[in-house]
């Protein structure tokens, strides 16, 4: 697949991450509008080595991008597509790069909100393609789930070794090579936004390369957002940079003053403070239409902010929800294995009162036959008596005499005259007779045991399906609520879509007709926003019957742009009053 090439009628304009600067030609061109868009700026591009990272870091990221509650879409090319067998393709990747070598490249960009998801998914395969120039592996996720409706974004993991050669093929390790990643996401994003209408554009230059007098906002990661919404007061701390001060390796490194750069707030509260900086200067703007775009942006903003607690109300229901669950159910099962504990020791103290009499009996008959044998040695009869009852077991367990003139019977009778050998066969006795109790004490404890485990096993598994089963509600409810949220982000997103063009449309007719100076009289907020309502009555009407809304560069006049006109035609014929 060749380079991109942008339409030749497509106007370049520039935007930064979070917003667009304009230049107004005529008499007022050095003002500058200043309105928040849609379509964002974000391409983020690591990497991961074998002498850089630890073994797995690789597997690791694919395990935690592909993850079935954030995924919606993976899109592979000479990479398995199957979450394990990707996992595990990697891992055999990274055994074959050699000990220095780069294992990976990572890209992270964000997706325009402007594009259906069909859209999206085609231009993260474009950008997939034109990166590798389908002859390196690489691998793409979509997180486009409701949860991330307020931020689409897709993952993509690059191999950089040519299927056929090995070699290196995009010269990811060259310097510049981030500068490339993030350059052609922004032609190939600006070129599909071009394709299907939208005037909106990324630019990937800083707001200083932009011209843009504007402090930038700070990046608040999904763990952030996460946590304020679950409740948590999260603040910065100072932590060491990567980079030491100065060339040498045994310089200390930089640490960075966090809780002092963010102004002792959260991450979330700091950029919310931003923006409203940015918003009370563009408030002061000597031009008409910058003040008049603020206002509206303030209003969105608060109109945001309802959905933005709507997506922290999900989170705290569902970690509040999964938290009381995950109490229950864990009460429950220390009370089943306390219980079950409880049980097994007083089966154990029954069953040793049980064979209390029988460990009794057997140690009396074993006493009083050794004082029976220390008694009848006394007597040559008795003792006549114990070596008759001693010789069938001694003659199976007397080994061969080394004397060949001499029989085993001669052996049996030498052996068995003796004491020592006597007592040996009574002891033996009483030892298999002994073992003989204690195995069958044994056996019964672990029926019993067997039996206990099995009840206890039977208790925990319906405690941990009933658990599961109400947890598995808790997370219907709370992807019924995600997918509600979803909607409504969307169709907030075409609301603030659809009244900015209406805006912008305003006032770029209102400039070109009158300049850059406020207007006379009272303000025409008001009266705009009836306009932008009766143009959406409109654009909703001429949609009934089953059709689409138009596209952007397809929709008819709006009652706002002809009242512009018939505005416009009115001066032209000598009248001052401008309908405003």
């Amino acid at each position: 697949m060749g380079l991109l090439r942008k339409p030749a009628n497509c106007q370049r304009q520039e935007y930064d991450s979070w917003a667009a600067l304009r230049t107004v030609g005529g008499p007022h061109k050095s003002f500058y509008f200043f309105f928040f868009i849609m379509a964002i700026y974000h391409c983020n591009h690591s990497h991961v080595g074998r002498n850089t990272h630890r073994p797995g870091t690789a597997a690791a990221h694919i395990s935690y991008i592909t993850r079935e509650s954030a995924t919606s879409e993976i899109i592979a090319s000479h990479m398995p597509e199957d979450r394990n067998r990707a996992r595990r393709w990697i891992i055999e990747q990274e055994l074959a790069e050699r000990k220095n070598g780069r294992v990976i490249d990572k890209v992270n960009v964000a997706l325009p909100l402007e594009l259906t998801y069909e859209q999206q998914k085609q231009l993260v395969m474009d950008y997939g393609r034109e990166m590798s120039k389908n002859r390196v592996p690489w691998l793409a996720v979509m997180h486009t789930k409701p949860q991330d409706a307020h931020n689409p974004h897709a993952h993509l993991v690059f191999r950089d070794r040519d299927i056929k050669t090995g070699k290196r093929v995009m010269m990811t390790t060259e310097r510049g090579s981030t500068e490339r990643f993030r350059e052609v996401w922004e032609h190939v994003c600006n070129t599909h936004l071009a394709m299907h209408g939208h005037d909106v554009r990324i630019d990937r230059r800083t707001l200083k390369a932009q011209g843009i007098d504007r402090q930038p906002q700070i990046h608040v990661g999904p763990e952030a957002n996460a946590a304020v919404g679950q409740g948590a007061d999260l603040r910065s701390n100072v932590r060491e940079d990567k980079k030491r001060i100065g060339q040498d390796r045994a310089a200390p490194k930089r640490k960075i003053d966090y809780p002092q750069i963010d102004k002792g707030m959260t991450r979330r509260a700091f950029n919310d403070h931003i923006i409203d900086l940015n918003l009370e200067r563009l408030r002061r703007s000597p031009d008409y239409g910058s003040r008049l775009k603020a206002d509206f942006e303030a209003e969105q903003r608060q109109k945001d902010r309802e959905l933005l607690k709507q997506r922290d109300d999900i989170r705290r229901f569902a970690s509040a929800a999964n938290g009381e669950l995950w109490e229950e159910y864990r009460d429950i099962r220390d009370r089943i294995v306390k219980t079950g504990k409880q049980e097994r020791e007083q089966m154990v103290t029954d069953l040793k009162s049980d064979y209390k009499p029988l460990w009794k009996g057997h140690f009396e008959r074993r006493n009083k036959a050794f004082e029976e044998f220390e008694q009848k040695q006394r007597e040559p009869s008795a003792r006549l008596e114990q070596i008759k009852r001693s010789l069938p077991h001694l003659w199976s367990r007397l080994e061969p005499t080394q004397d060949k003139t001499r029989g085993k019977l001669s052996a049996v009778f030498e052996k068995t005259v003796t004491k020592e050998t006597r007592l040996t066969a009574l002891t033996e006795h009483y030892k298999a007779e002994h073992q003989k109790l204690y195995t069958k004490y044994s056996d019964d404890k672990r029926v019993l045991y067997k039996l206990l485990r099995n009840e206890h096993e039977h208790d925990l598994e319906q405690a941990k399906k009933a658990w599961q089963d109400k947890r598995g509600a808790v997370r219907l409810e709370t992807d019924r609520l995600w997918q509600d949220y979803g909607k409504q982000v969307k169709e907030r997103n075409r609301e603030k879509i659809f009244e900015r063009e209406n805006l912008q449309n305003f006032i770029d007719e209102y400039h070109r007709d009158f300049g850059s100076a406020p207007p006379s009289g009272e303000t025409t907020r008001t009266n705009l926003q009836e306009r932008i309502e009766k143009a959406r009555e409109q654009t909703q009407h001429h949609g009934e019957g089953g059709q689409d809304k138009p596209a952007s560069h397809e929709k008819p006049k709006t009652v706002l742009q002809e009242r512009i006109e018939k505005a416009r035609t009115h001066r032209k014929d000598g009248g001052r009053d401008y309908e405003r």
